[in-house]
């Protein structure tokens, strides 16, 4: 009879065989995992590789502020410009003068001419050169009537010291060039800068000077050119791109000038200040 084999040999089988299951269960697993750690590792490189991409997209530029626009959006080349106001003319000095017409002589010394206000009317045309730079020319009437007469005053071998009356006026005809800055200071409200130059015929009609029992008959009207330049400060406020309506301030100067009948009116320079507002159409 055949001996059985050992206890030990069976339980030693069972295990081996054991050892061989787990061996193939396992050996699955740790197979299948670095499957999927690979998957993510080639998945992990485009992702990176989009990053740089968005980053490397271009930005949109910012847009720039943009000028504060006239009415309508539009900047017109040409104008016209209509001024009216008053003018005031402080007292003018004058030049000592002495004056023989026919069978009389007149004569004054240290003497001041003073007028009334009058009115002033402006008509000026331009283009502009630049967004707030023009040129333009000018030209209008301004019309003064005569006051008193300060100073001493001879008719005749009769002198008279004191204020006399005066009859008669003064007409200004300026014909001006020069350039004008327009400066935006709010939406359709600009700031106006002018500056001026060129000739203004001063005419006088004098009719008589009384006072102190003297009359001095004049009766005659005479005039003359002289050098003449103004100044300007105005606002303008725009109601459309082809129409401003404004206010504004002018000084308007001459030099010296002899004028009125037998130049009897020796000034030593005229000067003028408008209050004025101004109505612009632009083409």
């Amino acid at each position: 009879m055949q001996a059985r084999p050992p206890r030990r040999s069976l339980l030693a089988s069972a295990t081996l065989g054991l050892l061989g299951v787990a061996s193939t269960v396992f050996g699955q697993s740790t197979t299948a995992q670095p499957r999927k750690v690979a998957a993510a590792q080639a998945q992990a490189p485009k992702a990176t590789k989009q990053a740089p991409a968005a980053a490397r997209a271009p930005r949109a530029p910012e847009p720039e502020a943009a000028p504060l626009p006239a009415a309508g959006g539009e900047v017109r080349s040409w104008y016209l410009r209509n001024e009216v106001g008053g003018n005031f003319i402080p007292a003018i000095g004058l030049a000592d003068r002495s004056v023989v017409d026919g069978p009389d002589t007149y004569s004054t010394n240290n003497a001041t001419l003073s007028m009334d206000a009058g009115f002033s009317w402006t008509i000026a045309g331009g283009w502009r050169v630049t967004d707030i730079l023009a040129i333009e020319v000018s030209s209008g009437l301004s019309y003064n009537e005569f006051s008193h007469v300060t100073g001493t005053v001879t008719a005749n071998g009769t002198s008279v010291t004191g204020s006399l009356d005066v009859g008669g006026e003064l007409i200004q005809v300026p014909v001006l060039a020069g350039a004008r800055l327009e400066l935006p200071i709010a939406r359709d409200l600009w700031l106006n800068l002018g500056a001026s130059a060129g000739g203004i015929y001063l005419g006088a009609t004098l009719d008589s000077i009384s006072g102190g029992g003297i009359t001095v008959p004049l009766g005659g009207s005479d005039g003359a050119w002289a050098f003449a330049y103004s100044a300007t400060l105005g606002f303008e406020w725009d109601l459309s791109a082809d129409i401003g309506l404004g206010i504004a301030y002018r000084f308007l100067g001459t030099t010296s000038a002899t004028f009125g009948p037998g130049g009897l009116i020796g000034s030593q320079g005229v000067y003028n200040q408008n209050v004025l507002a101004t109505v612009t159409l632009r083409f």
